[in-house]
């Protein structure tokens, strides 16, 4: 199906390459292919007003997901630029309209186009993120699993919006360069090392002058929910590349060792006295290409906890938040006087670095095992 009406190249042509030259090309083919799918539609329907029955028809048809505001801009235009050579409709539509509409798809599609291709995202101090999709997951461990805690039962959580998780740990790099000085015990280890022996209100004041330095709200610590969905990655086991095989630090965890630095292979021999953080990303990722989840530093999460609860927990300490139910949308949890971080340390055994375990510290709190990543929403 060729294109008919004047109006539709010239306009098109005109907005893209006189006022958006730089994405002309890929805005043009969007907006091409469109319009004569739906032209091809109202032809085989005879129809000129049914919007909703194209709209739902085209989807069909092409098996695409992208009903997003732009494509409803667009059906609008297809139809006022079809309808415009009929006489009936001249006195209604002017050229003027079509051209208003046309420039607004233009902004509106050059965003969406961006998303789409942009699955990752790098800012000023060189942090890579990874767009992680909403969805739905079962948060929690099954009750057969080895290492299992007492407070990871299993529910169902939806995460309604996508987001960016930064693809490793802060790096000790990334930190001097927004923050003067350096808490890691292990500086010896260098700028592509994680930032370790920060509190969590040391990372809240990163985050702070992030924002700042970016002039954005966009930054922050991700939930807990949030931390699990992205290292599990798609996965039900225990560790992301499968479930958990060994209770001690040797012999070696064939899931984990590839995946994540934990006890059982920090040290340069596996003496005790050698266990250490290593560089970030020399670890096989995730499916999502996310590095370092299970292991290397620990890291803080945004949800406050409570640690103890005599009454209802038969007094058993852990991370308590009223956060675990089935169907809870985007939790985080507001109540405690503790924080939640998630992940393995680099000298702990297995079944601290599985997905589900959860861990607590206070927020004024240091360890040289516990650093941090963070988020960035869209």
């Amino acid at each position: 199906m060729k294109l008919e009406s004047k109006y539709e190249l010239h306009i098109i042509h005109l907005i893209g390459d006189r006022l958006f030259p730089h994405v002309t090309r890929a805005c043009q083919g969007v907006i091409f292919k469109n319009i004569q799918i739906v032209k091809e539609l109202m032809e085989e329907t005879e129809t000129r007003k049914g919007l909703k029955t194209t709209i739902s028809t085209y989807f069909s048809r092409t098996g695409t997901a992208w009903q997003a505001p732009w494509m409803i801009l667009a059906f609008k235009i297809i139809f006022l630029c079809v309808t415009y050579k009929e006489s009936k409709m001249k006195k209604n539509i002017s050229i003027k309209q079509i051209f208003i509409l046309l420039t607004l798809l233009i902004f509106t599609v050059t965003a969406d186009i961006s998303i789409a291709a942009n699955k990752t995202f790098t800012n000023k101090l060189g942090m890579h993120f990874i767009l992680i999709p909403a969805g739905k997951f079962v948060m929690g461990s099954p009750e057969d699993e080895q290492g299992r805690g007492w407070n990871e039962t299993q529910h169902t959580v939806i995460i309604s919006k996508s987001f960016y998780i930064q693809e490793t740990e802060v790096t000790q790099g990334q930190w001097k360069a927004l923050v003067e000085g350096n808490p890691s015990a292990f500086q010896e280890c260098g700028d592509q090392c994680p930032v370790d022996t920060v509190s969590w209100n040391q990372c809240m004041q990163f985050i702070s002058f992030l924002n700042k330095y970016e002039r954005t709200k966009k930054y922050r610590l991700p939930t807990e929910a949030e931390w699990e969905y992205a290292c599990r990655a798609g996965s039900k086991t225990a560790f992301s590349g499968g479930p958990i095989t060994r209770k001690g630090c040797t012999p070696l965890d064939p899931i984990l060792d590839p995946i994540a630095w934990y006890c059982g292979n920090t040290g340069y021999k596996n003496p005790p006295e050698a266990l250490r953080p290593h560089p970030v990303k020399t670890k096989k990722p995730n499916a999502w290409g996310i590095y370092d989840m299970h292991g290397n530093v620990q890291e803080w999460c945004l949800d406050f906890c409570k640690w103890r609860n005599i009454w209802s927990f038969k007094g058993r300490t852990g991370v308590i938040t009223s956060t675990y139910k089935n169907n809870i949308v985007d939790p985080l949890s507001k109540e405690g006087d503790r924080r939640v971080f998630r992940g393995g340390g680099w000298y702990q055994p297995p079944k601290y670095c599985r997905s589900a375990n959860r861990s607590y510290y206070k927020p004024v709190a240091k360890r040289n095992s516990l650093g941090f990543r963070i988020v960035r929403e869209q």
